[in-house]
């Protein structure tokens, strides 16, 4: 199932490209400025729309992932002393946050690299992203339920495959974008 969101979402975003590039006119001579503005206006469009659909597919991965799997604290051992179970709660929530904080460093990174023109690759965002859940795993391992610890394993490989389809939809938006950019700038110029 993921792989097919991630294979529609791939198609929509081409289809969207291909489709702003059709709807260029034949532009072999001079440009007057209402058209360049309105195509300007028209990739704009067509980023926001890349960018929305984008951010959709990223919550529905998410989502669908917590639908299957569940939440960390499904697959941890019950716990009837109130005290050992307020310390596993402070734990885990700090385990919690720290990948919360590694994540968003991660995606401040991206960003920055993306910025600079010299975007992280695949393999390296993969990296640190199985850092951080292997960090995360480590920290909860000891409060899940031994009955539970494969669908707990199941459940980590889970997290962190969601987390690197969220960056794959990240580069093709991008990719997406940047076509249309090149597009709009190449109908300008009366290269199209």
């Amino acid at each position: 199932m993921k792989k097919t969101i991630i294979i529609t979402g791939i198609l929509a975003l081409a289809l969207a490209g291909s489709t702003f590039a059709a709807t260029g006119s034949d532009l072999s001579g001079s440009m007057t400025k209402p058209e360049k503005k309105a195509i300007i206006a028209n990739a704009k469009t067509q980023i926001q729309a890349n960018r929305t659909i984008a951010k959709a597919q990223m919550k529905d991965y998410v989502a669908a992932f917590h639908q299957d799997a569940g939440y960390v604290t499904n697959y941890f051992a019950k716990l009837t002393d109130k005290t050992a179970a307020k310390a596993r709660n402070t734990a885990v929530k700090a385990a919690q946050t720290a990948l919360q904080s590694s994540r968003d460093q991660l995606l401040k990174d991206y960003l920055a690299a993306v910025k600079a023109k010299t975007p992280m690759t695949m393999d390296a965002i993969t990296a640190r992203i199985t850092t951080m859940i292997s960090t995360f795993h480590d920290a909860v391992v000891s409060y899940v339920d031994p009955a539970k610890s494969t669908q707990f394993e199941a459940f980590i490989q889970g997290k962190q495959e969601v987390i690197v389809q969220n960056y794959q939809t990240r580069e093709t938006t991008r990719t997406a974008n940047q076509a249309v950019r090149a597009s709009a700038k190449a109908q300008i110029k009366g290269t199209n």
